[in-house]
């Protein structure tokens, strides 16, 4: 039958759970208890050999460092000699001197930045997780990462999805919790 508007049914690794709409805090509780499979402690990722080199300007006019709104730095091409590294797609901040970026195989990638937030200095890496916890295929396709609070949220192509991956609370221990509502999926 119909639902009523102030319940939103929302099935997270396929047990169904009724929350209120007007309680966005029991949502990301459950998403977070589903990502963190019960544990608050926070795993850290592996250290990796991490090169970092800066780039050469390829502005015609070095003098020209504003694009619109941004202004341009420094580009750095990063190597390693861990043959899990590569492949980057998505990047965002999780700290003014810490970057998090998702491979196209399935793992997450921390860059820790200089004091000033410009150059990388040293990076991790660890596997993302799926649901069951069993770490992701390298054929995952993760490819759009966006970070809000302690959650990475990530996208991904083949089998289209979103997952959430509590970071801030279980680390590179986080399992994907799958963001679905109502009777999608």
């Amino acid at each position: 039958g119909p639902k009523a508007d102030s319940e939103l049914r929302i099935i997270i690794t396929g047990k169904r759970k009724a929350l209120s709409t007007a309680s966005l805090d029991s949502y990301l509780r459950a998403l977070s208890d589903t990502s963190c499979q019960g544990s608050s402690t926070v795993t850290p990722a592996a250290p990796i050999p991490l090169s970092v080199t800066l780039v050469a300007e390829q502005s015609s006019d070095p003098k020209q460092r504003k694009f619109g709104d941004l202004t341009f730095i420094a580009s750095y091409q990063l190597t390693s000699t861990d043959e899990r590294f590569g492949g980057l797609s998505g990047l965002d901040f999780i700290a003014d001197d810490k970057l998090l970026a998702v491979s196209d195989a399935g793992r997450f990638v921390w860059i820790d930045l200089n004091r000033d937030g410009t150059a990388p200095v040293s990076a991790r890496l660890s596997p993302m997780h799926e649901t069951s916890g069993a770490a992701m295929e390298a054929a995952s396709a993760s490819e759009g990462l966006a970070v809000n609070g302690s959650f990475a949220l990530v996208s991904f192509e083949g089998d289209h999805r979103v997952l959430a991956f509590d970071i801030g609370r279980c680390g590179a221990s986080a399992a994907g919790a799958p963001i679905v509502f109502g009777d999608y999926g």
